[in-house]
Formats: structure tokens, sequence, C-alpha cells
């Protein structure tokens, strides 16, 4: 058995009590944009499939998001609007991400 993880497997993952799949990833405050494109593509992937899936830097940022996703209809599409923007230093040339997949 191989011990890896995915590539851009976040650093917190687990489920609510409802068995909903929940994926974060935590950044340093004010550094979401650090957030490499494997780790974006990862976030991606999750929500497309229905997962409550984060890059965030604090503990206030997430209350805030979870609270409006409950609310909101189009969940898939909030999760995605509130995931950073790549870096200028990533090409957008990189195939890494279809947006076809949300």
């Amino acid at each position: 058995m191989n011990g890896a993880v995915a590539s851009g497997y976040p650093d917190l993952s687990g489920n609510m009590p409802d068995g909903l799949a929940v994926y974060i990833e935590a950044k340093a405050p004010g550094k979401r944009s650090t957030i490499r494109p494997a780790q974006h593509e990862f976030l991606t992937r999750k929500i497309a499939s229905n997962c409550f899936a984060i890059c965030c830097d604090s503990i206030e940022y997430f209350e805030r998001v979870f609270s409006e996703w409950q609310k909101v209809q189009n969940k898939k599409a909030f999760l995605i609007k509130e995931l950073p923007a790549l870096a200028a230093r990533y090409s957008a040339d990189d195939s890494w991400f279809d947006d076809e997949t949300v």
C-alpha cells in the first residue's frame, strides 16, 4: 500500500455529521493568494462533487463563508467564487484546470 495522498490534498479533511465531506486548505493570515495550482484544482474538483472545500486564512473567514454557504442556492458557484485566484506566477496556459468541471 502507498501512503501518499493526491497532489494538492488540503491540510484538513473530514466530514460533517450528515456525511458531507469537508476539505480545508489553511493559509497564514493574508496568504490565501499563495494557493498552488494543484491545491486549487483539488478544491475545485471537490466542490464540483458537492463537497464543502475552501482555502482560508482565518477562523473568521471560515465561519463567514460556511455561514453564507449554508444559505445560498448555488453552493458550487458560491464556493468557486470564494477560491482565491492563482498568483500571476502560474501561467494562464496551464492545462490543469477545465472550466467545464464546475
